[in-house]
């Protein structure tokens, strides 16, 4: 059975897409050797497809030599959720200072640069990871040793978020927190009704 996608393209009417010349305008800022020369016919802009908060964007070029090539520009605005304060448990400037902190334990990428409008972020070359590799003891191992780092890390200047999961798969669902229950009787999703049954915050604490 071919896989199932969820067509996104209704987040496109969302969206005021990123021209090349704000691209270069926003990351020469930070990357003012090689970058912020560059033309806009230089680079080449990617949008992914969908990410629930922000608009993310691969930023890349064939032409700087002392800079990266690639990078990743978050644009705040165009969510999926109508109310991201479920999505959203930190402001911008705590999640910029827990950012900082990840990325200075290799446990997230490096902010090269911030500004009012979204961030830049290194690049990191990777993948999702597939089925087979979810099942591999190897990658299993380091899986749960990263997670363990992720929720060791304490000297944050703010309380930690509490969890948030139902809250936000209601909101993409649409769905009221009265029905939640009669949806997920749905067989078609008994899964999903697995994984709502745990008590996701007292496993995380």
């Amino acid at each position: 059975m071919p896989e199932e996608k969820i067509d996104f393209s209704f987040m496109d009417e969302r969206i005021i897409e990123v021209t090349n010349e704000k691209a270069i305008e926003w990351i020469g800022k930070f990357l003012s050797e090689e970058w912020k020369y560059l033309k806009p016919q230089d680079i080449k802009l990617t949008r992914f497809q969908i990410s629930f908060v922000n608009q993310v964007y691969l930023v890349s070029n064939e032409k700087t030599e002392k800079e990266p090539r690639k990078v990743i520009l978050r644009k705040y605005g165009g969510n999926l959720v109508s109310d991201i304060s479920h999505f959203r448990p930190l402001n911008r400037t705590q999640e910029l200072v827990l950012m900082t902190e990840l990325a200075s334990r290799n446990l997230s990428p490096k902010i090269i640069g911030f500004f009012e409008e979204g961030r830049i972020e290194e690049f990191v070359d990777s993948h999702i990871m597939t089925r087979e590799e979810a099942y591999d003891p190897e990658l299993e191992n380091d899986l749960a040793k990263n997670l363990a780092r992720f929720h060791a890390v304490d000297n944050i200047p703010f309380p930690k978020p509490g969890y948030m999961f139902e809250d936000v798969l209601r909101d993409v669902l649409n769905v009221s927190r009265d029905n939640m229950e009669t949806f997920l009787q749905d067989k078609r999703l008994e899964g999903l009704h697995k994984v709502m049954q745990v008590d996701w915050e007292s496993e995380i604490n």
